[in-house]
C-alpha cells in the first residue's frame, strides 16, 4: 500500500471496487489507516467489519497505543478479553505499553500472569520484546523488585532489556533518596543501589552493555 494521502485514497478505491473482499483485504486496509495515524478512519472500518480475527483486534490495540490513545487501546483490549479472542504477543506488548503510560498496575499484573500461565503453559517462549514490556510496566508503576525479577529470569536479553531495567532502577533510586531526605545509607536506598550496581557490572562484563549504563552509574553515584 502506497504512503501518503494519495496512496490511502488509491487503496480505498481498490478496496471499494473489489467484488469480493476477504479478511486479509480488510486487515490490510485497517493497517493502512493505522500507519497514517488515522485512528478515526481505522475505528470506522473496524466497526464495519463483519468478521474479525486476532490480527484485526491486535491492529487496533497497537494502533491506539502507538498513537498515544492509551485508554482506547485498553478499551479494545478489554473487549478482546470479554469476547475471549486469543491474545497474541503483539497485542500484549501494546496493552502493556498503555498500562505503563496510565499506571494501570492491575491490568499489567494480569497480563504478566497470563503470560506465565497461558503462553508458557503452551510451551511457547515469550519474546524478548514482551518481557521488556513487562519490565517497563513494573518499573513505570514503581515496582522495581518485580521488574528486576522478570529481568533476572529472561533467557535472552536485548540492549533494550538492560536499558529498561537500569533506567527503572535509577529512577526509583532517585525517588527513594528524595523520600528519605537524601539519606544514602538508608537500607532501602542501599538495596536499590546494590541492585543497580549488579546490573551495570553484569552488562559491562557480559559484553551486552547498554548505552544507558554510564549515564545511570554517574547519576546513581
Amino acid at each position: 500500500m502506497g504512503g501518503g494521502e494519495s496512496g490511502m485514497k488509491d487503496a480505498c478505491k481498490v478496496f471499494d471496487d473489489m467484488g469480493e473482499r476477504n479478511l486479509v483485504c480488510w486487515n490490510s486496509l485497517l493497517a493502512g489507516y493505522v500507519r497514517r495515524g488515522d485512528m478515526g478512519g481505522a475505528r470506522k472500518l473496524f466497526d464495519e467489519m463483519r468478521e474479525m480475527n486476532v490480527v484485526s483486534w491486535t491492529i487496533m490495540v497497537a494502533g491506539y497505543a502507538q498513537n498515544g490513545m492509551c485508554r482506547q487501546a485498553l478499551s479494545v483490549f478489554d473487549e478482546m478479553r470479554r469476547l475471549r479472542v486469543e491474545l497474541d504477543q503483539v497485542a500484549l506488548v501494546a496493552a502493556l505499553s498503555a498500562c505503563s503510560e496510565l499506571g494501570n498496575l492491575k491490568l499489567g499484573e494480569w497480563i504478566h500472569s497470563y503470560v506465565v500461565e497461558k503462553i508458557r503453559a503452551r510451551n511457547q517462549q515469550s519474546s524478548v520484546t514482551l518481557n521488556n514490556a513487562i519490565i517497563h510496566m513494573y518499573a513505570s508503576c514503581g515496582l522495581i523488585d518485580e521488574a528486576y525479577g522478570v529481568f533476572r529470569k529472561m533467557p535472552r536479553r536485548s540492549t533494550a532489556s538492560w536499558t529498561t531495567v537500569i533506567i527503572g532502577l535509577n529512577g526509583i533510586l532517585k525517588l527513594q533518596i528524595q523520600f528519605v531526605a537524601g539519606d544514602r545509607s538508608h537500607k532501602h536506598t542501599l538495596s536499590i543501589h546494590e541492585m543497580l550496581r549488579k546490573v551495570i557490572v553484569q552488562a559491562e562484563s557480559g559484553g551486552d552493555r547498554s548505552d544507558a549504563s554510564d549515564e545511570a552509574l554517574c547519576a546513581a553515584a
